[in-house]
């Protein structure tokens, strides 16, 4: 039997990112953890009712080797990570919590866009000569990911230094069927000073995420802060799992997308 392989194509939720409001993680370890289960023990039995004296037996020696369940803090935003925007079209926008499931399991194809200026709007024109390339049709139902080679979260220029999906780009990709379109990059648009630039020139609002606001006309699904897109051994082939946390009326969310190839993309006679 052909076994999967597995491709891990999220960054981590870390704080060594370059941008404005990154995660922000404290590690509690074993040790500590103990002390503070304690603590919280000796409050709910004292709420229980238990006397004050009683609670006082409890202490680290409760956990093997004084060690309780570590654990890690988080403050962050829904948008951090690898993560999903869910976006509106003709009726009440879907929250991340109500995103159809089956969209998220699907064929994947990646269409390679590297080689563009950081600033660059990827156009149409540019995802049909991606899209000409061995095995790089894209179908109804497909999730498209947009390799550009920026996904360096670490690097000083990953907030403002990366080409971005157009309009007509993206509107390409919906009207072939497409629901859910990835990239590598720290946003799906232009980078928002590139974005900030052309208004102070021209005054024209539609340069402010023409990308996203396109999402209220016609409903789609981005992912955006994709990773190692250039690992995939194949552009085609392979199912896409990219489920979303489920965070209730949540405006986006944060999930681990994965490529697989192999018995998982057989499709066998009933």
């Amino acid at each position: 039997m052909k076994q999967n392989i597995i491709y891990d194509l999220s960054i981590p939720l870390t704080s060594a990112t370059f941008e404005p409001d990154p995660p922000k993680i404290s590690y509690v370890d074993h040790s500590g953890s103990a002390e503070v289960m304690v603590e919280e023990a000796k409050k709910m039995l004292a709420r229980a009712g238990l006397s004050p004296q009683a609670a006082a037996v409890l202490d680290k020696a409760l956990f093997p080797d004084g060690m309780s369940l570590a654990n890690e803090l988080l403050s962050m935003d829904a948008h951090a990570g690898t993560h999903f925007g869910p976006m509106s079209g003709g009726e009440k926008a879907l929250t991340i919590d109500r995103v159809p499931l089956e969209w998220c399991f699907a064929d994947g194809v990646r269409l390679d866009l590297r080689g563009k200026q950081p600033g660059y709007a990827i156009t149409a024109a540019d995802i049909r000569a991606a899209e000409s390339k061995p095995g790089c049709a894209v179908m109804p139902g497909n999730i498209v990911f947009i390799m550009t080679g920026y996904d360096d979260y670490k690097s000083e220029g990953y907030f403002s230094a990366y080409p971005g999906m157009s309009r007509e780009a993206t509107l390409y990709l919906i009207d072939k069927g497409v629901r859910i379109i990835g990239i590598d990059t720290w946003g799906f648009d232009r980078p928002i000073p590139a974005m900030l630039s052309d208004y102070l020139r021209t005054r024209d609002k539609s340069v402010i995420f023409p990308a996203h606001f396109l999402g209220r006309e016609k409903p789609y699904l981005h992912i955006e802060k994709l990773y190692n897109l250039a690992s995939l051994p194949e552009p085609s082939g392979f199912k896409v799992s990219c489920f979303p946390v489920k965070l209730e009326k949540g405006s986006a969310g944060f999930t681990r997308v994965a490529a697989i190839f192999g018995e998982v993309n057989r499709h066998e006679e009933a």
